[in-house]
């Protein structure tokens, strides 16, 4: 709020008067889908069908927005699968998405569309999204948009069928009125609105030969740079206030949780581009020196022709960053495993015993972002069980605690399944529900149920022959145990929630349950006691007992947790 405080007051004073006049827009979609095409057409440049190749990557192009002296940075991200898990670095806020469909593709349209929808919904925030089905002169999209815009209603724009190839003859009309409202979409997303302050924008001016002759700023260059045009480090609008601006413009990439990295990135490709050359590969296991032989031997160019350099110690910084984000773990000093490039088929032999299990399901209604499973294997990546891990997968045995566990994606069903399995697996499962929960938190916005299967010894009797194991939502769990219904029907069973309580019910409410049924039996006594001719002295004595007796089993419950866990899933009555 002080920050902008401090803008609206430079806008009043006029000390805020030069415009930015810069607006990013970001083009997603699966490959192969036509988004290079897209940016040559709004170019007006010949599109030829088949001759575009894939995206390795991210592209960045200019673009000067009609009648305008707004310029637009369009961002083509590489469609393939594989490099969905590094988007969530690269995507942001405060811009304009472009989402591109094939109107060909095997996969549903509705369902494409969807999944990218929740792309922008989770790492975009309210950005808006413009909906492009390309090639509509081979094959109707079919798309539901009525189903579309009531599940996304601030974020569509609208949906252009649309011909590349035919943008300037028989789709021409329908082209025009597209870039229209791409257009005016561009001049309403916000970031070109702001103003600068003269020394601001002088940053800005000055930074500007630097990305043409350098793919990093050194740290200690910036601090000058600001320090000239008497920007400092403990205003409101500060350096580290500007250095954010100019991260959601893309003139300067800032990675803050990479500390020890001494430069900024002055050029996004550098990096993406580098990434990506190590996911595209294609091989799991990279030694620092053939990280260093694939960049080296592949050459890449940034949007201005100029040819990227990977010096030694750079490629050492691509691995770290990809540590960082999750995308790699180590083997040693100088070898990193890819987790998304592992292979895909579970191994054949998992020496994971089932019986006894438990087994908690974070169940996606949008999407299982891709990137879960292989930050979850690189966060636990210590305790992986052997080889046993694949891009779908993994087998764990904690260090301290005796249990096991088996993690699971289902990106078809949108589940990931935490199977555990031991003496202590309570608190393993422990563990690894507040991995994936902080693995999700940056997703705000994303929809997600959890289910947890009963097991055959909470059965109200006999469990049926054979026993079919059965999952529940577990915030209705919860709820019947809050309401003191401790019966639930499933379909197989009846479950007897009084012998699953240590299991499903968190600590904090497990304290508060008991603190309930104190207070009521004091009630009970001292309504006894009004209502009796007992003497007094013996009517306090027996109070004081009771109350003594109860708040020291309270003690003894609160000393025999330990305090590693916080229990969420307590100990289940025998």
């Amino acid at each position: 709020m002080t920050t902008i405080n401090t803008y609206l007051e430079n806008l009043a004073k006029k000390i805020a008067t030069q415009p930015l006049n810069r607006v990013r827009a970001i083009f997603i979609g699966y490959g192969e889908a036509g988004k290079t095409s897209l940016i040559r057409a709004l170019h007006n440049e010949p599109v030829v069908e088949g001759m575009e190749g894939m995206t390795a990557g991210i592209d960045i192009r200019d673009w000067q927005i009609p009648d305008t002296e707004i310029k637009a940075h369009f961002w083509d991200f590489g469609g393939q699968v594989m490099a969905h898990a590094t988007h969530q670095f690269f995507l942001r806020s405060s811009c304009l998405y472009m989402l591109v469909l094939n109107a060909r593709s095997e996969i549903n349209s509705t369902e494409q569309a969807e999944y990218w929808l929740q792309h922008v919904k989770s790492f975009g925030g309210d950005a808006p999204v413009m909906i492009v089905g390309n090639k509509a002169d081979q094959a109707n999209v079919n798309l539901d948009m009525a189903y579309l815009q009531g599940k996304y209603p601030s974020r569509i724009v609208g949906f252009y069928p649309l011909s590349c190839t035919q943008a300037q003859n028989g789709y021409k009309a329908k082209f025009i009125s597209f870039q229209e409202d791409f257009c005016q979409q561009l001049r309403q997303v916000g970031t070109h609105q702001m103003l600068f302050t003269p020394a601001q924008f002088a940053v800005l001016q000055d930074l500007l030969p630097y990305q043409k002759a350098s793919a990093f700023l050194e740290k200690k260059e910036f601090a000058a740079i600001c320090q000239r045009h008497g920007i400092g480090e403990d205003e409101v609008q500060n350096r580290a206030w500007l250095l954010d601006i100019l991260d959601k413009l893309g003139v300067v990439i800032h990675f803050p949780q990479l500390a020890y990295l001494d430069a900024y990135i002055l050029n996004p490709r550098w990096l993406t581009h580098g990434v990506y050359t190590l996911m595209y590969h294609r091989q799991a296991r990279l030694t620092e020196h053939e990280v260093m032989d694939i960049l080296r031997n592949k050459p890449i160019y940034d949007e201005h022709g100029n040819k990227l350099d990977y010096p030694g110690d750079k490629c050492r910084f691509i691995m770290d960053a990809m540590h960082e984000f999750r995308l790699a773990y180590p083997l040693s000093r100088d070898t990193r495993m890819i987790p998304e490039l592992l292979p895909s088929d579970q191994p054949a032999e998992i020496l994971f015993n089932i019986t006894g299990r438990l087994l908690f399901e974070f169940v996606f209604r949008g999407f299982l972002p891709r990137h879960v499973m292989p930050e979850l294997i690189v966060r636990r990546h210590e305790e992986i069980v052997g080889n046993v891990v694949w891009q779908r997968g993994v087998l764990l045995q904690h260090k301290s605690y005796q249990a096991q566990a088996l993690v699971q994606a289902d990106y078809h069903e949108r589940v990931l399944s935490v199977a555990v399995q031991g003496r202590e697996a309570k608190e393993y499962l422990d563990l690894l529900h507040d991995e994936v929960a902080q693995i999700l938190a940056r997703l705000s916005e994303l929809e997600v149920e959890k289910r947890l299967e009963l097991p055959a010894s909470a059965c109200q009797g006999p469990p049926s022959e054979p026993f079919i194991a059965e999952k529940f939502d577990y915030q209705l769990v919860l709820s019947h145990i809050k309401k003191g219904i401790y019966t639930l029907v499933g379909k197989h069973n009846d479950y007897d929630l009084h012998k699953v309580l240590g299991l499903v019910v968190p600590k904090a409410d497990s304290a508060g349950e008991a603190l309930r049924v104190y207070i009521d039996k004091i009630n009970n006594i001292n309504q006894t006691i009004n209502n009796s001719t007992l003497d007094s002295a013996t009517a306090a004595g027996t109070i004081q007992n009771s109350q003594n007796k109860t708040l020291q089993g309270l003690k003894k419950d609160r000393r025999g947790v330990k305090p590693k866990s916080r229990r969420w899933f307590w100990q289940a009555k025998p």
